[in-house]
Protein backbone atom coordinates (compact mmCIF):
# COMPACT_ATOMS: atom_id res chain seq x y z
CA UNK A 1 0.00 0.00 0.00
CA UNK A 2 1.16 3.25 -0.79
CA UNK A 3 -1.00 6.09 -1.39
CA UNK A 4 -0.63 10.37 -0.61
CA UNK A 5 -2.53 10.23 2.80
CA UNK A 6 -3.34 7.50 4.74
CA UNK A 7 -5.95 6.89 7.56
CA UNK A 8 -4.76 6.16 11.07
CA UNK A 9 -6.89 2.98 11.02
CA UNK A 10 -4.62 1.98 7.81
CA UNK A 11 -1.90 1.13 10.30
CA UNK A 12 -2.64 1.86 13.86
CA UNK A 13 -2.54 -1.48 16.00
CA UNK A 14 -1.92 -3.58 12.66
CA UNK A 15 0.79 -6.13 11.49
CA UNK A 16 2.51 -4.62 8.84
CA UNK A 17 5.45 -5.72 6.60
CA UNK A 18 7.15 -2.54 5.25
CA UNK A 19 9.34 -2.39 1.98
CA UNK A 20 12.56 -0.88 3.16
CA UNK A 21 15.71 -2.09 1.99
CA UNK A 22 18.25 -0.12 3.02
CA UNK A 23 16.69 0.11 6.47
CA UNK A 24 17.30 -3.41 7.57
CA UNK A 25 20.61 -3.23 7.62
CA UNK A 26 20.67 -0.95 10.65
CA UNK A 27 20.09 -4.27 12.31
CA UNK A 28 23.53 -6.02 11.60
CA UNK A 29 24.50 -5.36 15.18
CA UNK A 30 21.92 -7.59 16.67
CA UNK A 31 21.08 -10.34 13.71
CA UNK A 32 22.12 -11.69 10.34
CA UNK A 33 21.10 -9.43 7.44
CA UNK A 34 21.00 -11.18 3.92
CA UNK A 35 20.73 -9.15 0.69
CA UNK A 36 17.70 -10.08 0.11
CA UNK A 37 15.92 -9.23 3.41
CA UNK A 38 14.15 -5.95 2.35
CA UNK A 39 11.54 -6.21 4.70
CA UNK A 40 10.20 -5.31 7.97
CA UNK A 41 7.14 -6.53 10.05
CA UNK A 42 6.17 -3.48 12.63
CA UNK A 43 3.32 -3.18 15.08
CA UNK A 44 2.21 0.77 15.00
CA UNK A 45 1.43 1.36 18.52
CA UNK A 46 0.52 4.47 20.76
CA UNK A 47 2.75 5.01 23.98
CA UNK A 48 1.48 7.05 27.19
CA UNK A 49 2.67 9.89 25.71
CA UNK A 50 0.50 9.98 22.64
CA UNK A 51 3.48 9.14 20.46
CA UNK A 52 3.14 6.31 17.68
CA UNK A 53 6.14 4.42 17.00
CA UNK A 54 6.60 1.12 14.50
CA UNK A 55 8.15 -1.08 16.79
CA UNK A 56 10.06 -3.75 14.44
CA UNK A 57 9.29 -7.63 15.10
CA UNK A 58 11.43 -9.46 12.69
CA UNK A 59 12.83 -8.77 9.14
CA UNK A 60 12.76 -11.34 6.00
CA UNK A 61 12.67 -11.94 1.89
CA UNK A 62 9.03 -11.70 1.57
CA UNK A 63 6.08 -9.90 3.83
CA UNK A 64 4.36 -13.10 5.00
CA UNK A 65 8.22 -14.47 6.23
CA UNK A 66 9.87 -11.99 8.62
CA UNK A 67 10.81 -13.96 10.70
CA UNK A 68 14.55 -13.09 11.31
CA UNK A 69 14.75 -11.37 14.90
CA UNK A 70 11.32 -13.07 16.41
CA UNK A 71 13.68 -15.19 18.82
CA UNK A 72 14.85 -11.99 20.61
CA UNK A 73 12.29 -10.66 23.50
CA UNK A 74 13.34 -6.95 22.86
CA UNK A 75 11.76 -5.36 19.74
CA UNK A 76 15.40 -4.58 17.09
CA UNK A 77 14.23 -1.46 16.70
CA UNK A 78 11.39 1.78 16.95
CA UNK A 79 10.95 4.24 14.41
CA UNK A 80 8.61 6.83 14.17
CA UNK A 81 5.06 7.43 12.09
CA UNK A 82 6.67 10.10 9.77
CA UNK A 83 10.02 7.73 9.13
CA UNK A 84 7.81 4.67 8.37
CA UNK A 85 5.03 6.04 6.33
CA UNK A 86 7.00 7.10 3.38
CA UNK A 87 7.74 3.93 2.49
CA UNK A 88 5.25 1.18 0.92
CA UNK A 89 3.64 -1.48 3.38
CA UNK A 90 1.40 -4.38 3.22
CA UNK A 91 -1.13 -5.92 6.01
CA UNK A 92 -0.27 -8.77 7.12
CA UNK A 93 -1.44 -12.26 9.01
CA UNK A 94 1.22 -12.58 11.95
CA UNK A 95 2.42 -16.13 13.31
CA UNK A 96 1.88 -16.91 16.66
CA UNK A 97 5.14 -15.98 17.35
CA UNK A 98 5.17 -12.60 16.81
CA UNK A 99 1.85 -12.24 18.24
CA UNK A 100 3.26 -13.40 21.75
CA UNK A 101 6.50 -11.35 21.08
CA UNK A 102 4.76 -7.97 20.58
CA UNK A 103 2.09 -8.67 23.58
CA UNK A 104 4.62 -9.51 25.88
CA UNK A 105 6.87 -6.37 24.98
CA UNK A 106 3.85 -3.81 25.13
CA UNK A 107 2.27 -5.36 28.09
CA UNK A 108 6.03 -5.06 29.77
CA UNK A 109 6.39 -1.63 28.50
CA UNK A 110 3.24 -0.05 28.22
CA UNK A 111 1.17 -1.30 30.88
CA UNK A 112 -0.59 1.70 31.39
CA UNK A 113 -0.88 3.07 27.96
CA UNK A 114 -4.31 1.34 26.92
CA UNK A 115 -6.87 4.20 26.94
CA UNK A 116 -10.59 2.61 25.56
CA UNK A 117 -11.58 7.05 25.52
CA UNK A 118 -8.92 7.75 23.20
CA UNK A 119 -9.03 4.23 21.25
CA UNK A 120 -12.74 5.79 20.08
CA UNK A 121 -11.20 9.11 18.90
CA UNK A 122 -8.53 7.18 16.86
CA UNK A 123 -11.12 5.55 15.58
CA UNK A 124 -12.55 8.00 13.95
CA UNK A 125 -11.31 8.43 10.58
CA UNK A 126 -12.87 12.41 10.22
CA UNK A 127 -9.78 13.62 12.43
CA UNK A 128 -7.55 11.93 10.19
CA UNK A 129 -6.68 14.94 8.05
CA UNK A 130 -5.84 17.03 10.60
CA UNK A 131 -4.30 14.89 12.77
CA UNK A 132 -0.16 15.24 13.75
CA UNK A 133 1.69 11.78 12.08
CA UNK A 134 4.19 11.23 15.19
CA UNK A 135 1.44 12.55 17.41
CA UNK A 136 -2.25 11.26 16.16
CA UNK A 137 -4.03 12.65 19.07
CA UNK A 138 -3.19 15.96 18.25
CA UNK A 139 -5.26 17.60 15.87
CA UNK A 140 -5.18 21.60 14.28
CA UNK A 141 -8.76 22.99 14.38
CA UNK A 142 -10.69 26.36 14.12
CA UNK A 143 -11.21 28.05 17.25
CA UNK A 144 -14.40 29.37 17.83
CA UNK A 145 -13.29 32.25 20.43
CA UNK A 146 -14.54 36.01 20.38
CA UNK A 147 -13.24 37.83 17.83
CA UNK A 148 -11.20 35.15 15.68
CA UNK A 149 -11.01 31.81 14.44
CA UNK A 150 -7.48 31.25 14.64
CA UNK A 151 -6.01 27.86 14.37
CA UNK A 152 -4.91 25.57 17.25
CA UNK A 153 -3.20 22.70 18.49
CA UNK A 154 -4.94 20.52 20.68
CA UNK A 155 -4.68 17.01 21.99
CA UNK A 156 -7.79 15.11 22.16
CA UNK A 157 -7.83 13.35 25.98
CA UNK A 158 -11.46 11.78 26.17
CA UNK A 159 -14.22 10.79 24.06
CA UNK A 160 -16.34 8.64 25.84
CA UNK A 161 -19.72 11.03 26.08
CA UNK A 162 -21.35 10.17 22.66
CA UNK A 163 -20.83 13.74 20.49
CA UNK A 164 -18.66 15.19 22.73
CA UNK A 165 -14.45 15.26 22.20
CA UNK A 166 -12.51 16.79 24.87
CA UNK A 167 -9.20 18.19 24.10
CA UNK A 168 -6.27 20.40 25.72
CA UNK A 169 -4.42 23.04 24.59
CA UNK A 170 -1.09 21.54 24.17
CA UNK A 171 0.91 24.59 23.59
CA UNK A 172 0.80 28.14 25.10
CA UNK A 173 -0.83 30.67 22.71
CA UNK A 174 -0.65 34.30 24.23
CA UNK A 175 -2.46 36.21 21.19
CA UNK A 176 -5.59 33.63 21.74
CA UNK A 177 -5.37 33.57 25.96
CA UNK A 178 -4.92 29.98 25.78
CA UNK A 179 -2.88 28.76 28.34
CA UNK A 180 -0.96 24.96 28.00
CA UNK A 181 -3.94 22.36 29.45
CA UNK A 182 -6.89 24.28 28.81
CA UNK A 183 -9.60 22.08 27.86
CA UNK A 184 -12.02 22.55 24.50
CA UNK A 185 -14.97 20.40 23.03
CA UNK A 186 -14.13 20.00 19.40
CA UNK A 187 -16.61 19.07 16.76
CA UNK A 188 -16.22 17.72 13.15
CA UNK A 189 -17.92 19.99 10.74
CA UNK A 190 -18.72 20.49 6.81
CA UNK A 191 -18.33 23.88 5.32
CA UNK A 192 -18.95 23.79 1.58
CA UNK A 193 -17.69 19.94 1.23
CA UNK A 194 -14.60 21.71 2.95
CA UNK A 195 -14.07 19.47 6.52
CA UNK A 196 -13.24 21.49 9.28
CA UNK A 197 -12.86 20.94 12.90
CA UNK A 198 -14.32 23.50 15.05
CA UNK A 199 -13.25 24.28 18.75
CA UNK A 200 -15.15 26.37 21.75
CA UNK A 201 -13.92 26.76 25.43
CA UNK A 202 -15.25 23.70 27.11
CA UNK A 203 -16.96 26.33 29.59
CA UNK A 204 -18.77 27.94 26.91
CA UNK A 205 -20.69 24.40 25.61
CA UNK A 206 -24.05 24.09 26.51
CA UNK A 207 -25.31 20.08 26.55
CA UNK A 208 -28.32 18.40 27.15
CA UNK A 209 -29.41 16.69 29.98
CA UNK A 210 -30.34 12.77 30.41
CA UNK A 211 -34.05 13.92 29.98
CA UNK A 212 -33.03 15.87 26.46
CA UNK A 213 -33.78 19.14 27.91
CA UNK A 214 -30.85 21.75 27.36
CA UNK A 215 -29.66 23.10 30.44
CA UNK A 216 -30.49 26.59 31.60
CA UNK A 217 -27.98 29.21 30.98
CA UNK A 218 -28.00 32.86 31.18
CA UNK A 219 -29.71 34.05 28.16
CA UNK A 220 -27.38 36.87 27.33
CA UNK A 221 -24.56 34.83 27.41
CA UNK A 222 -26.29 32.42 24.87
CA UNK A 223 -27.33 34.81 22.50
CA UNK A 224 -23.32 36.65 22.53
CA UNK A 225 -22.13 33.11 22.04
CA UNK A 226 -24.14 32.30 18.92
CA UNK A 227 -23.70 35.56 17.55
CA UNK A 228 -19.85 35.26 18.19
CA UNK A 229 -20.16 31.36 16.55
CA UNK A 230 -22.30 32.87 13.69
CA UNK A 231 -19.54 35.42 12.74
CA UNK A 232 -16.78 33.37 13.48
CA UNK A 233 -18.21 30.40 10.93
CA UNK A 234 -18.84 32.99 8.25
CA UNK A 235 -15.19 33.62 8.43
CA UNK A 236 -13.88 30.61 8.35
CA UNK A 237 -15.89 29.83 4.98
CA UNK A 238 -14.35 33.16 3.61
CA UNK A 239 -10.93 31.42 4.24
CA UNK A 240 -11.57 27.88 2.99
CA UNK A 241 -13.00 29.83 -0.45
CA UNK A 242 -9.94 31.96 -0.33
CA UNK A 243 -12.60 34.56 -1.10
CA UNK A 244 -13.02 38.20 0.78
CA UNK A 245 -15.81 39.20 2.71
CA UNK A 246 -16.22 42.03 1.37
CA UNK A 247 -15.85 43.19 -2.70
CA UNK A 248 -16.20 46.72 -3.30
Amino acid sequence: MKKDRYSLNDYLEKYLAFEVDFLTEELKDQIEVADDDCYMLCYGFCDEFGKLNFHVLGIGSDPSQCDKGLDKAVMLKSYLASQMLQYPFVEIVPSQQAQDKCEKYLNLKFPLADDDSLHIARRMPFFDDFRDVDYPDIVTAHLLDLDNSRSVRLQIVDARVPGIVVAKAVEDDEENKIKKGDLFNIFPSFFDREKIILALRKENVVVADMEGELLQVDDDLEKVLMTKIEETLEDIKVRLLNKEKYKC
